[in-house]
């Protein structure tokens, strides 16, 4: 389901880091430690959660990372400290605006690095999304500090991985039946128009209803994960507004009863609504529900919330009363 990425992860997630003590050039080894998150990796070394999981091959967007695995990481390895939060308070974040861009240097040097001019009702989330960032880099190229205050006329800099090829990220190549799924299913939502925003918005509703599911939970995971946009196909192939993987699709149909085709706007929301029915019943808590969402039940259960999970669950409970 975000950054970029953050996808569904039920059952949970199996291994996902390739180990190695040989770094490419530009790139070093970081060997894990207690408490780290690519969150935390990525916002200390100003990469993109894309790139690193890229370059590392990892599963399910890195949710988890092995203490003791070796990560490839840009530059030098990252500095010690405290995590970073990296999902910017929601405030305001429902309010769409349009992007305003000035003029930056990507243009010029093919770095990826361009800027953003803060606009009136802008989130990091917001620009993240709009701007193809993660959060951790736009937070770690612009010295953000908590709760990422943004002032309107303020010139962010925004850092993203470089395209080399059709599937090649930051020197990593994604698999080609990977990258062929995720650009089939992008086309596919397109030619079939899909609906607004708003329009989504109440489909959702509906569906939540339909499942005895609190609206404003699925309305608020919705928009977390996509901004209501069933045109949304991540990365990792997570697929329309509630960002769910073909695998999680799957399991998503059994609950339901039918094949869901995660393309269609409908079957997309009723993916997501019983998995989130499904989470409710069998979590002790609401916030153990929206963190399953995010990271994995199983995994929550085993490890307890991540520090990203953590900021996940705070995000999507403040939406709730906004949504």
């Amino acid at each position: 389901m975000s950054p970029a990425a953050a996808v569904p992860a039920l059952p949970p997630p199996s291994a996902v880091i390739r180990t190695g003590t040989t770094a490419p050039a530009g790139w070093s080894p970081y060997t894990i430690r207690s408490g780290d998150t690519l969150y935390d990796i990525a916002a200390r070394t100003g990469a993109s959660i894309t790139a690193l999981t890229a370059r590392n091959q990892l599963r399910d967007g890195g949710r988890l990372i092995r203490i003791g695995s070796t990560l490839l990481v840009p530059g030098g390895p990252p500095t010690t400290g405290s995590p970073t939060a990296v999902r910017a308070s929601p405030a305001g974040a429902p309010a769409a605006q349009a992007a305003r861009a000035v003029p930056g240097s990507a243009g010029s040097t093919g770095s990826g690095v361009s800027s953003y001019r803060v606009a009136p009702g802008d989130t990091i989330e917001a620009i993240a999304r709009r701007t193809g960032a993660s959060q951790s880099a736009l937070i770690s190229a612009n010295g953000l500090r908590a709760p990422y205050l943004i002032r309107i006329g303020q010139v962010l800099t925004i850092r993203k991985p470089v395209a080399t090829s059709a599937n090649t990220f930051t020197g990593r190549t994604y698999p080609d039946a990977t990258i062929a799924a995720a650009a089939t299913a992008r086309q596919s939502i397109a030619s079939a128009r899909p609906p607004s925003r708003q329009q989504m918005r109440a489909i959702i509703v509906a569906t939540a209803a339909r499942y005895g599911v609190d609206q404003r939970l699925a309305l608020a995971i919705a928009y977390q994960e996509s901004g209501w946009d069933q045109g949304q196909v991540s990365v990792a192939n997570a697929i329309g507004a509630m960002q769910v993987i073909p695998s999680s699709g799957q399991w998503a149909s059994g609950l339901a009863g039918r094949r869901l085709d995660l393309l269609l706007a409908q079957d997309n929301a009723t993916a997501g609504v019983v998995i989130l029915a499904a989470l409710t019943r069998s979590s002790s808590s609401l916030d153990t529900a929206i963190a399953g969402y995010y990271q994995g039940l199983g995994s929550v259960q085993k490890h307890g919330m991540y520090a990203d999970t953590v900021g996940y669950v705070a995000s999507v409970k403040a939406l709730m009363s906004r949504v």
